[in-house]
């Protein structure tokens, strides 16, 4: 029977995948097999065809199951004819179907209908509405699934279906039924606007369409407006946190809302902000009558004021207050002009007067109404969170009329529980230091409750407050800790969430060297880890970067590149050694900060030159000196304009030195080289330029050049130097990151051989400029990819082994693709990556040859297999060294290193490679805040943990024979094209080669004791 054929064909090895999805029938033989079904007894088809009937009555219940009712037995006894009332029947016909079923492969076990039936049906078309909400309320909350590695495609479906389908216990069924992720996948591919697969996935995608167009309908969608913040040099926006997925239009353009978001400038008076379909107007900067009050410890909006006389009450000691018009405080002065200059800012306390040109004023004094509020210093804030010191107190105003003079605080400390009896005196709020509560001894931070109660409360530890304050504060820690940059070390830091601290001593110090600038202190709680931005106090040098209008902290000793786009940065040093002298380039200011804390150091300092000091330092009157940075100035080429016709490749470019010649040099991928010089002047060169090259200057100074592309033979690239005056030697034209300029040439012949791919490989392994748009890649990129397809043809890894061993001059990072063309070379075992050396950067693949397999390893291919083995290492004191928790810790502390020190750091910045990078690891992670603990140096920042998971799923699939498929699926999830994700990936293997490394080991081992199992 042709139906019997095809649906068996159809299920063959799919025994995880639902039947129905995984066995679609044409029209025709959908009608071929109810016809069957209508002319035999199904007792004898469940003998002679199971899969026709397995198929047959799962389509029944799909079709049928909770339109009119829920009944089961009724839909499948009017469909097959026969009489199903009686136990004894229904017992039968479970039996029977168990039977076909199982002899298909299915895994059906159990005797009730939810475990025989729905686990194998999958969703039904009854349930394709809760389905499809779950799915898109995961998606927008946690982002897509990530189809490349089944683990976590099918740990995204069963949470999103748990987790908004609670009561559906036959939808988890059939969702914990599907080990191969299919609705996951399929889910990922209506994302992608694929097409739908039979009629039971069309009515499916219809309803992932109505479900998205209906999200935030429903009442318990509908969220708060955000809220305006101060970030202490600007604007911000903090959204409530919830699933549904908010935008804030920012202009014309949409930008999603999920943390809170620094505004750009000009800083717009209204914003639209929009929930599912739910859009609302919302005030951002005030107009022309109107005055923003935040308190300046924790950056909350306090008020939205008319600017006209009056007095208001503000719970806050220290404010900050933004107009647009000019206007003055008593401590303050003059108000400045803010980051957007249309509007004025000024910092004053509470019980001062604003005071306007106009001659309006405006009192802001403390609340009249009962109220409570910290008066302490900051320590650090998480958000609109401030961290408190000890040396602060707390702040009470109530009526003593109502009930009495007297009141009792109770702060709640976890489950301990302190009082202390204050007495009102006055309308004056009440001061209460935080030592009366014992805070000024030492202990962890931790999220403190000051409740104030009536007399006689003592005792009640469930006595209603008056007042409730929640605040963090660090008992036995001081101000003066800021200043120093030294803390005592918590017991309840959370390592792995922290960043820029070091441990000495036991006391956690500041690492003024820290590349982001950032000083965080991740603290655990019962809810999670709250991750405090320390204020830090002292030295610190910034940089005015004019081309992205921002400040930012410069790191102690950080050597900084200014090229043609940053010619014009200024810095400025903040410091209150009076006595110091400033070091810039080699010039002397003695004592500029016996006047000011801060000084400015202009461009016109920076570019003087003649100098071979490169050093921004402070002579300290004991005679030590301390860098803060280095300058290097690059003379890289401004205005680049660059053409390709197809025929010639055209560039241009102003050089910013003298340049009196420039010179070409020629090399294809089979070994050949020419070069020639052009002279812009009157001293000779020393021979002229190759054939289909020209060179000119233009009127406007610039350079022009040509080349043709059959200049080469085959496939190769131009190099380009320039002479900056006659006797000088010619130097590599280079952008202000040292990329040199190279163009790929393409004459349409395609070099052949081993020795080809290499060449090409050296070519494509060179860092290229950004300015050039991956021309060079565009131009000889499909050579190399067929060169290495064609030398690994075998999958062989020997003939490639050159390219897994490429090394750069100087220690570079060599950046030709290896995943594109060959992903399945890293199929292979540990041991064919012995050899290579330790320059190629993957070496660290063979690093575990000799090492014992641990017993129990979790199967590769299984439920959760890196969840079981962060089990594993957190418990196993015996694991090899190579693979216990500090090796993956240790491996992390590399890939920092790397992501912040080497020329790999491109991948966390703003290129083509890191946008690659940023949507290859942008799918929901199930692992991740498991994997974080082993991260402590990421701090807040989870790039580099998103990174590893993504190795980790990788190694894992290449353990499996499975990267082809991977590769392919990254593609498809992300669209990107397979060279830009191959190379992005090689590139993330090589930055956490480590990691890779230590997955890689690790799944080859569990893959190869599973196979043996088996």
């Amino acid at each position: 029977m042709d139906v019997e054929h095809a649906l068996r064909a159809a299920a063959t090895g799919a025994g995880s995948t639902p039947f129905l999805a995984d066995a679609p029938l044409t029209e025709r033989l959908a009608q071929e097999a109810w016809q069957s079904l209508a002319t035999r007894r199904i007792w004898t088809l469940f003998r002679e065809h199971p899969a026709l009937t397995t198929w047959a009555t799962l389509s029944v219940l799909a079709r049928n199951y909770g339109g009119d009712d829920h009944m089961i037995y009724s839909h499948l006894s009017e469909a097959f004819r026969i009489d199903l009332s009686t136990a004894d029947a229904r017992s039968s016909f479970k039996d029977s179907f168990r039977s076909a079923g199982r002899r298909l492969g299915l895994p059906l076990s159990g005797s009730t209908p939810t475990e025989l039936f729905f686990a194998p049906l999958g969703p039904a078309r009854s349930q394709h509405q809760d389905l499809a909400r779950a799915f898109v309320h995961a998606a927008l909350c946690i982002g897509p699934p990530a189809i490349e590695d089944t683990a976590a495609a099918r740990a995204w479906q069963r949470m999103a279906v748990a987790r908004y389908c609670p009561q559906l216990k036959r939808l988890q069924a059939a969702i914990r039924f599907d080990q191969s992720a299919h609705s996951a996948r399929r889910f990922e591919a209506w994302r992608q606007h694929d097409t739908a697969i039979g009629p039971e996935e069309i009515l499916l995608f219809g309803a992932y369409d109505k479900a998205l167009a209906a999200s935030g309908r429903r009442r318990a969608d509908i969220v708060g407006l955000p809220r305006l913040a101060w970030t202490g040099r600007g604007l911000a926006i903090d959204p409530e946190h919830t699933t549904s997925r908010q935008v804030l239009r920012i202009g014309n353009v949409p930008t999603p809302l999920a943390d809170r978001l620094t505004l750009p400038i000009p800083w717009q008076p209204v914003m639209e902000w929009h929930c599912g379909v739910r859009a609302e107007r919302i005030p951002v900067a005030p107009n022309q009558n109107e005055v923003l009050v935040f308190d300046a410890d924790s950056g909350r909006c306090l008020a939205r004021l008319p600017a006209i006389m009056g007095r208001h009450g503000m719970a806050a000691e220290r404010l900050v207050v933004l107009s647009s018009q000019p206007f003055s405080t008593p401590s303050f002065g003059p108000a400045m002009p803010a980051a957007d200059p249309r509007y004025h800012v000024a910092w004053c306390r509470c019980g001062e007067h604003l005071a306007f040109e106009s001659g309006q004023q405006l009192d802001l004094v403390h609340p009249d109404d009962a109220s409570i509020w910290p008066d302490a210093p900051v320590l650090g804030r998480a958000g609109s969170k401030p961290l408190l010191a000890c040396d602060g107190r707390l702040l009470l105003r109530f009526d003593p009329g109502v009930g009495g003079p007297d009141r009792i605080v109770r702060t709640r400390l976890g489950s301990e529980l302190r009082y202390a009896t204050i007495t009102a005196t006055g309308r004056e709020p009440i001061a209460v230091p935080f030592s009366v509560f014992g805070f000024d001894a030492l202990a962890d931070p931790s999220e403190i409750v000051f409740d104030v109660l009536a007399p006689g409360a003592a005792g009640d530890r469930d006595a209603r407050s008056e007042l409730s304050l929640k605040v963090w504060i660090w008992p036995g820690v001081t101000s003066q800790a800021s200043a120093e940059g030294t803390f005592p070390c918590p017991e309840n830091q959370d390592a792995a969430r922290s960043a820029g601290l070091t441990l000495a001593d036991g006391c956690l110090q500041i690492d003024r060297r820290n590349e982001n600038g950032t000083f965080i202190l991740g603290i655990r709680t019962s809810s999670g880890t709250v991750e405090f931005h320390l204020s830090i106090k002292g030295e610190r040098l910034w940089r005015h970067r004019i081309h992205e209008g921002d400040r930012v902290p410069v790191p102690m000793a950080a050597r900084i590149v200014l090229g043609h786009a940053h010619r014009h940065d200024t810095f400025r040093l903040v410091s209150d050694d009076a006595e110091a002298d400033l070091l810039v380039l080699g010039e002397r200011f003695y004592r500029p900060f016996r006047g000011c804390r801060e000084y400015e150091i202009g461009a016109s300092l920076l570019e003087r030159p003649g100098s071979d000091d490169d050093r921004i330092a402070l002579c300290r009157k004991d005679g030590r000196t301390d860098i803060f940075a280095r300058i290097r100035h690059a003379d890289d080429p401004a205005l680049v304009e660059f053409e390709d016709t197809g025929d010639e490749v055209l560039l241009s470019f102003l050089a910013r030195s003298d340049c009196d010649a420039v010179r070409i040099i020629l090399e294809d991928a089979e070994g050949h080289l020419v070069e020639g010089a052009h002279a812009l002047s009157r001293y000779p060169i020393d021979r002229r330029l190759p054939t289909g090259v020209n060179v000119r200057r233009t009127s406007d100074g610039r350079i022009r050049i040509g080349i043709r592309h059959d200049a080469v033979p085959s496939a190769g690239r131009a190099t380009i130097a320039t002479r900056p005056h006659g006797t000088a030697p010619f130097h590599p034209l280079a952008d202000a990151s040292g990329a040199i300029l190279r163009i790929g040439l393409d004459p349409g012949q395609a070099p052949t051989g081993p020795a080809a791919a290499l060449h090409l490989a050296r070519f494509l392994g060179e860092p290229a400029p950004e300015i050039l748009g991956g021309q060079l890649e565009r131009a000889i990129g499909q050579y190399y990819d067929s060169a290495v397809r064609s030398a690994g043809a075998a999958r062989m890894a020997g003939p490639l082994r050159g390219l897994l061993g490429l090394t750069l001059s100087e220690g570079a990072t060599p950046r030709h693709d290896l995943v594109g063309p060959a992903a399945w070379l890293f199929e292979a075992p540990p041991q064919a990556f012995i050899g290579l050396p330790s320059s190629s950067g993957l070496s660290a693949l063979a690093g575990s040859i000799g090492l014992s397999r641990p017993e129990d390893l979790p199967d590769p291919g299984g439920e959760a297999p890196l969840d079981e083995w962060l089990d594993r290492i957190s418990a196993d004191p015996l694991l090899p060294q190579a693979l216990n928790g500090q090796a993956l810790t240790q491996a992390f502390r590399t890939l920092h290193f790397r992501l912040r020190d080497s020329d790999l750091r491109l991948l966390m910045g703003q290129g083509t490679e890191s946008t690659a990078v940023r949507l290859i690891c942008a799918p929901y992670v199930e692992c991740l805040e498991r994997l974080r603990d082993h991260d402590h140096c990421g701090g807040g920042d989870t790039r580099a943990v998103r990174l590893v998971a993504f190795l980790e799923r990788f190694a894992r699939a290449s353990a499996l024979g499975r990267a082809e498929d991977f590769v392919a699926t990254v593609c498809f999830r992300t669209g990107l094209s397979r060279r830009d994700t191959g190379r992005a990936m090689t590139l993330m293997i090589r930055a956490g080669i480590e990691a890779f490394a230590y997955f890689h080991t690790l799944w080859h081992m569990a893959a190869e004791k599973t196979d043996r199992t088996r």
